[in-house]
C-alpha cells in the first residue's frame, strides 16, 4: 500500500445528462457524502465536487482499492448505483488523478470551454470540506496548486474569445432559435444567482422584454427590484409562457417542474407560434418528452456545448496549456510523494496496525480460539481503527505558518516513530479564496 491521490467520478465525457443527474449533489448532499466517506475504509482526506458537468470524489488514501470500494458502497446505498452504472465512472490514480484535477480547475475539461464558474465552484467545494474537517494538508496542497495552475492557464489564453459562462452559453443557445433577441419576450423561471446572470447576459445581447417568476415571490421581487424587471406570479406562469418566445428554466428543483401536459395547454393558446425552452437545471427542470412536441424547441446543458463547441483558443495556445498542466502535475506529484510527512504517516499507520495486531493476539490467547470468520472480522475492524486514527491525525498536521514550520503534533509523531527528519506539508488557502 502506498499513499496516493485518487479521483473517482462521472462526467459529460462518460455519461449523458440523464445518467449524471442521478448522482448530482446539492450542498446538503455533499455534507452527507463527506461526513460519511471520511469515516470509511481507505479514505484519509476527501473533497466532493459537483457541477452540471460532473460529480467527482477527490481522495487522499493509503489504499486506492479500499477507497474506491468505499465510494462504490456509498453510491450504491445512497444513490441506488447499479453495476451497469459503474461503467460510467472513471478511477484515476497518482499523476493521472493530479493532471485531471488541474485540467478541471483550468476549465479545460468542461462542455463549455473555459467555463468561468469552475474556479468559484471548486473553491467552494474545497472550503466546505475544510469546514467539515475532511481535508488536510495533502488535498489542501493539491487543490491550492491546482488553482494556481488554473490562474496561470487563464493568463496564457487571456484575450481569446473563448471564456464562456453557462449564462452566456444560454444566450447563445437562445440565439440559435431567435438570432435577434430585441423585442423577443423572455420568461426566466428562477431567481437564484444563475438566473440573475442569465438576465444580465440576455440584456447585454439586446433583449429588452424580460419577465421573471419564482416559487418564492420574495426572491423574485428582490431580483426584479435589483434589475428593474417585471415579475409574474408563479401561479400565472403558464399564462405568461403562452405569450413568451423564450423560456429559461433555472431553478434548483430536484425534479421536473415543466411537463408535457402543461406545455400542451400553453401551445394551444399560441396558435402554433414556436416556443424555445432552455433548461439549465441539473437535475433537469423540464421533462425531455417535450422535445417531441410540435413547434417546441427544448435544449438542456448538454446541448449548450454543441452551440459553443468552436469557442476554443487556437490550437497552439491550447496545446501549450495542456503541456504546461501535464508537466506541472507530474512535477507537483513527484514533490508531494517526496514530502517528509508521507513516510511519517505511513509509518504511523503501520505502527498502529502493529499495536492492534498485538492486542488481537493477546485477546486470542485469553479468550480464543476464535473461528476463522471471527478472526477475520476482528482483523478488519482493527485495520479500520488504525486507518481512522492515522487519517484523523494526518488531517490535523498543517503547518503553523506560511513558511511551512511544522506543528508540535507532527514533531511529536516523528520522535515517537523514531524519525529524525522534520515534517512539512502544503497549507490550504480555501478560506482566503472565499473572502
Amino acid at each position: 500500500m502506498e499513499p496516493t491521490l485518487v479521483v473517482i467520478g462521472i462526467s459529460y465525457r462518460t455519461a449523458a445528462l440523464a445518467v449524471r443527474e442521478r448522482f448530482w449533489m446539492d450542498e446538503a448532499d455533499r455534507v452527507r457524502a463527506l461526513t460519511t466517506l471520511v469515516r470509511s475504509e481507505g479514505v484519509d482526506e476527501i473533497v466532493v465536487f459537483t457541477s452540471c458537468n460532473r460529480t467527482e470524489f477527490y481522495v487522499w488514501t493509503q489504499n486506492a482499492a479500499e477507497a474506491a470500494n468505499s465510494i462504490l458502497r456509498f453510491l450504491t446505498r445512497t444513490y441506488n448505483l447499479k453495476l451497469s452504472d459503474w461503467s460510467n465512472f472513471y478511477r484515476l490514480v497518482g499523476e493521472a488523478a493530479m493532471t485531471h484535477i488541474f485540467r478541471v480547475a483550468a476549465a479545460l475539461d468542461t462542455q463549455v470551454y473555459g467555463e468561468s464558474e469552475v474556479i468559484p465552484s471548486l473553491t467552494k467545494a474545497w472550503y466546505q470540506a475544510q469546514k467539515l474537517g475532511t481535508t488536510g494538508c495533502f488535498l489542501d496542497g493539491i487543490l491550492g496548486h491546482s488553482l494556481d495552475t488554473a490562474n496561470s492557464v487563464a493568463k496564457r489564453i487571456k484575450g481569446h474569445n473563448c471564456i464562456v459562462s453557462v449564462a452566456r452559453a444560454t444566450v447563445e443557445q437562445s440565439q440559435e432559435f431567435f438570432p435577434d433577441l430585441a423585442n423577443r419576450k423572455i420568461l426566466v423561471i428562477g431567481a437564484g444567482r444563475l438566473a440573475e446572470s442569465i438576465v444580465r447576459e440576455m440584456r447585454a445581447a439586446g433583449a429588452n422584454k424580460i419577465q421573471i417568476t419564482n416559487r418564492t415571490s420574495q426572491r423574485s421581487n428582490s431580483m426584479a427590484s435589483k434589475l428593474q424587471l417585471e415579475t409574474v406570479p408563479y401561479e400565472q406562469r403558464w399564462t405568461a409562457m403562452a405569450e413568451t418566445d423564450v423560456v429559461v428554466v433555472a431553478t434548483t428543483a430536484r425534479k421536473a417542474i415543466v411537463n408535457p401536459v402543461d406545455v400542451a395547454a400553453v401551445m394551444r393558446a399560441r396558435a402554433e407560434r414556436p416556443l424555445a425552452i432552455l433548461d439549465v437545471g441539473v437535475p433537469r427542470n423540464v421533462e425531455p418528452a417535450i422535445r417531441t412536441m410540435n413547434c417546441v424547441y427544448l435544449a438542456d446543458v448538454d446541448d449548450f456545448s454543441e452551440t459553443v463547441r468552436n469557442r476554443k483558443p487556437m490550437g497552439r495556445e491550447l496545446a501549450e496549456a495542456e503541456d504546461s498542466i501535464r508537466l506541472d502535475a507530474a512535477s507537483f506529484n513527484g514533490k508531494l510523494m517526496q514530502e517528509r510527512m508521507v513516510p511519517t504517516i505511513t509509518a504511523l499507520r503501520e505502527r498502529l496496525q502493529e499495536l492492534c495486531d498485538q492486542e488481537l493476539s493477546t485477546l486470542s490467547d485469553q479468550f480464543g480460539p476464535f473461528t476463522e470468520d471471527q478472526s477475520e472480522a476482528m482483523r478488519a475492524y482493527s485495520t479500520h481503527i488504525a486507518q481512522r486514527i492515522s487519517a484523523t491525525i494526518a488531517r490535523q498536521m498543517n503547518p503553523a505558518s506560511v513558511e511551512g514550520a511544522p506543528e508540535g503534533l507532527a514533531e511529536s509523531l516523528s520522535r515517537m516513530l523514531g524519525e529524525s527528519r522534520g515534517l512539512s506539508c502544503a497549507s490550504g488557502r480555501a478560506q482566503k479564496l472565499q473572502q
